[in-house]
């Protein structure tokens, strides 16, 4: 893939004792151009991000002259938002500019911002903002650098769902010269209605994305050019801390890293036998019975009708919608296809391959580790592994152990999360006793990617990884980690009493609690002993080797109960190099301990809500598209929270308050209307 690229710097000069001139680019809005890109120059508080910064002390005064109001803040971010609909910042480099060296006090700030609007965005990808260093000035140059590829990557197939939306596609496929007449008058129908739809929404309103004249589709299609070009990988830092920039190293780079992430390790037979040690017959003959039936047509059928119908399709281009609309065309030979391979010996290598996306589990991601892999799999092969999903779910909860609680019908995270939270509490508030406690939160590697096949799969020994994707794949990671349990429970029933107890029990007639598992979010709980920490370990290491995931040690954490010596701790943190911590953070998304209020605790929730009640500030909904994103979107975040724990009355009343501001209000700077009731 060629590319080139093209540095545009943006000077600017501004005098702190001259009043503005009136020739500013936002002076006349409506003269601009559709595509903008702006950079203005002001000593103000940034525009659109006013926490960029930072003030070592407050600067005294000098007795020089007051300098005059350019322009009021609030009314230039106002304008940035209505008027130019300049929202994104793009930012690279250090944000520090004002340099004032004679000055006895230090501050610096970001004077200089450049901004652009979606227009801009899809006309120009991959832009690059970087900042000079300063030459008599205490202005930082922008330089701008905008990467224009050459040669586009032949994209794969993909079904249009709104073809079949109408049950239009299949008459399509296998046209006649009737159908052609017809399909050329449904065509020009389609545009007159279009047409009128669009002269209908301009009547009726002015806002939001129709009052430029925009087609109905406009929005749509600018934030998914957006979206795409936020989603590309423009560099990577490589292992050997130099950068990849092109497209050829950068899949080089991303090539070499999965090829040592999913290569297996083989693990010896003994070490997966005593894994397996623990484990043992939990079903009846009736349910093996079951498993090992024959595969029915209906079977097929139903699992395809289970696949949502408009999620990313594979390789193939095909979704969900295209089969169910088209079954009575295809379902024949897609039954043939999966009873083949479920009933018989058919080869699946010819939809087994799988495309993969690469999601960023960050902003602004460095690193190949920073990406989570997605697997696009084929239809034809979810319609597979949906059949073996059905099989396996009924009888899945007599296999799984209760500690477990992800994926299984009839077990809620919320378990999880108030049991963790009742154990936590007791071990917090444990000041006295002879033996301490101690919690362990364990953080797995690539929980995924690292999973053994052996350890599911007996005769399959090609490789490891499990894909994140695959609607069996979440069941295949609990037969996993029930190896683990397995092992803690069989550990733990052979532990003496008061030496290296695996386990607690807060009360006289509550359930020992050794640990706690949701998919790869780990809770250990045990005595606070140098002998179980040894245990732990061991544990630990042996499901390391057979399973292939790998703990990491940096970012798991421990918790000591008040009443464990400062001895014990040091020797626990040495045996099993885990960091302490004062509390455990998060445990499935939510906090395990809190401090003294819960106002305090709950405020990335609020955080949260006003980040996207400012994100959508920009984009002028009408009262129903606001309507809409606070009960799906605003409404929705505190709900996870909520199900397990009672928030505080204020609190309550902040998230009112902000939502009621964001409904009658619009901008955050416009005047809001003062109702009695």
């Amino acid at each position: 893939m060629a590319s080139s690229s093209h540095n545009v710097p943006i000077p600017h000069s501004h005098d702190l004792n001259q009043p503005p001139l009136p020739t500013s680019p936002w002076s006349y809005p409506q003269a601009a151009p559709t595509t903008t890109m702006a950079a203005p120059s002001y000593g103000a508080p940034t525009p659109t991000n006013p926490s960029h910064s930072m003030t070592t002390a407050p600067l005294p005064s000098q007795g020089k002259p007051k300098r005059p109001d350019c322009l009021d803040a609030a009314e230039f971010r106002k304008m940035l938002k209505c008027t130019c609909n300049l929202a994104k910042s793009l930012e690279e480099g250090s944000i520090e500019e004002l340099n004032r060296k004679k000055q006895p006090y230090h501050t610096e700030e970001r004077l200089d911002w450049c901004l652009s609007n979606a227009d801009w965005d899809a006309n120009f990808p991959n832009p690059r903002l970087l900042h000079g260093d300063f030459f008599g000035s205490d202005h930082r140059p922008l330089i701008l650098t905008l990467h224009f590829q050459a040669d586009q990557p032949t994209p794969t197939p993909r079904f249009i769902f709104s073809f079949g939306f109408q049950n239009q596609g299949s008459r399509i496929a296998f046209p006649t010269n009737a159908q052609l007449n017809s399909s050329r008058y449904l065509e020009s129908e389609l545009n007159r209605l279009l047409h009128k739809e669009e002269e209908y929404w301009q009547q009726r309103s002015r806002i939001t994305w129709l009052r430029l004249g925009d087609k109905n589709t406009r929005y749509f299609h600018l934030i998914a050019s957006m979206r795409l070009q936020t989603n590309k990988i423009h560099s990577l830092q490589c292992s050997d801390g130099s950068t990849a920039n092109d497209t050829p190293s950068i899949l080089s780079t991303i090539e070499h890293y999965f090829t040592q992430l999913f290569q297996s390790q083989l693990p010896e037979d003994d070490i997966i036998d005593s894994i397996l040690s623990g484990i043992n017959e939990r079903l009846t003959e009736d349910e093996v019975e079951l498993l090992q039936a024959t595969f029915s047509a209906n079977e097929i059928m139903t699992a395809a009708f289970q696949l949502a119908n408009d999620k990313a399709p594979g390789l193939d281009g095909f979704n969900g919608s295209f089969f169910q609309n088209n079954w009575h065309l295809l379902g024949v030979d897609v039954i043939n296809a999966a009873q083949s391979f479920l009933n018989g010996d058919a080869n699946i290598a010819a939809i087994n391959n799988t495309l993969i996306i690469l999601i960023p589990k960050k902003a602004n991601p460095e690193q190949i580790v920073d990406y989570r892999p997605i697997s696009l799999c084929s239809t034809v092969y979810k319609i597979i592994s949906r059949v073996l999903v059905n099989r396996l779910k009924p009888i899945l909860s007599r296999i799984i152990s209760p500690s477990q609680s992800a994926f299984l019908p009839n077990r809620l995270i919320s378990n999880n999360i108030i049991i963790g939270q009742e154990v936590m509490y007791s071990l917090s508030h444990r000041k006295t006793g002879r033996l301490g406690w101690m919690a362990l939160k364990l953080d797995m590697a690539k929980a995924f990617d690292r999973v053994e096949w052996v350890l599911v799969l007996g005769h399959v020994k090609p490789s490891r990884g499990i894909r994140q994707g695959d609607p069996l794949s979440p069941y295949l990671f609990l037969l996993c980690s029930e190896g683990m349990s397995s092992l803690i429970c069989h550990k733990a029933q052979e532990a003496q009493p008061c030496k290296h107890s695996l386990g607690i029990k807060i009360a006289r007639r509550a359930p020992t609690i050794s640990h706690l598992f949701f998919a790869d979010d780990s809770l250990l709980f045990s005595s606070s002993s140098p002998l179980a920490a040894t245990v732990i370990k061991q544990i630990l290491h042996d499901y390391s080797l057979a399973s292939g995931q790998l703990v990491n040690f940096s970012k798991s954490a421990l918790f000591f109960s008040p009443n464990t010596s400062v001895e014990t701790k040091t020797s626990i943190t040495t045996i099993l190099g885990i960091p302490v911590r004062d509390a455990i953070d998060k445990y499935v998304g939510l906090l395990q301990t809190f401090g003294r209020t819960k106002k305090d605790a709950f405020n990335y929730i609020k955080d949260q809500v006003w980040s996207n009640l400012n994100k959508w500030n920009s984009k002028l909904f009408s009262k129903g598209g606001k309507d809409v994103l606070l009960k799906s979107s605003v409404q929705a975040i505190p709900s996870y929270a909520m199900s397990c724990f009672k928030l505080p009355a204020s609190f309550h009343s902040k998230l009112k308050s902000m939502m009621a501001r964001f409904w009658w209000g619009g901008m955050e700077e416009s005047r809001k209307i003062n109702w009695k009731n």
